[in-house]
């Protein structure tokens, strides 16, 4: 039997426990580096995914970015038209600007002094007017009282004589009569 034992063949001797170990261990290190890998090449897919997404956003971007360029490029174009297109002040109208302005400023001080002056005027008015205001006052509140009383006495003298240019007359119209009637008394004889 012993010889039996030593002539087994080479592969039984692969299988012995003890050659094992190292096979199963190399063979998890392997399934280990494998399953890394491909975490890896996950990830890597993953980022290159990304990558494409990014370069696709890229260019979008860089259209809208170029679109923005020739808008601006435009606006700064139209407004320097614009500046061109203003007309150039000259020297000559500086100065009718500025004589313009000189005539309203003078026009406006020529108006405020026709205003003071017509304010002083006012002024003037409003103190006569006062003064008439005050001289009725005091007639209405002294002289109306003394004017009354002489209207009273005026009222009546002139009844008095009333009364008495009534007895006049009616003493001439007898005396007429009387004196018509001797005239014709004379006359008839």
């Amino acid at each position: 039997m012993e010889e039996s034992k030593k002539k087994k063949k080479p592969e039984e001797q692969i299988q012995d426990p003890e050659s094992d170990l190292p096979e199963a261990l190399l063979e998890y290190h392997i399934a280990a580096k494998e399953a890394a890998i491909a975490r890896v090449l996950f990830h890597l897919e993953e980022l290159e995914e990304k990558i494409k997404e990014n370069i696709k956003k890229n260019v979008v971007l860089n259209e809208e970015q170029k679109v923005l360029i020739r808008r601006l490029v435009r606006q700064i174009e139209e407004k320097e038209k614009k500046r061109d297109e203003k007309e150039v002040v000259t020297r000559d109208d500086v100065e009718e600007s500025l004589k313009a302005v000189f005539q309203f400023v003078k026009d406006k001080e020529q108006l405020l002094q026709d205003l003071r002056s017509q304010i002083e005027e006012t002024k003037k008015k409003i103190v006569e007017k006062q003064r008439e205001r005050d001289y009725w006052l005091e007639y209405k509140n002294v002289g109306s009282k003394i004017h009354a009383a002489r209207i009273s006495s005026l009222e009546k003298d002139i009844a008095d004589v009333k009364y008495e240019l009534e007895r006049t007359e009616e003493y001439y119209s007898e005396a007429l009569k009387v004196v018509r009637e001797e005239n014709q008394k004379m006359f008839d004889r």
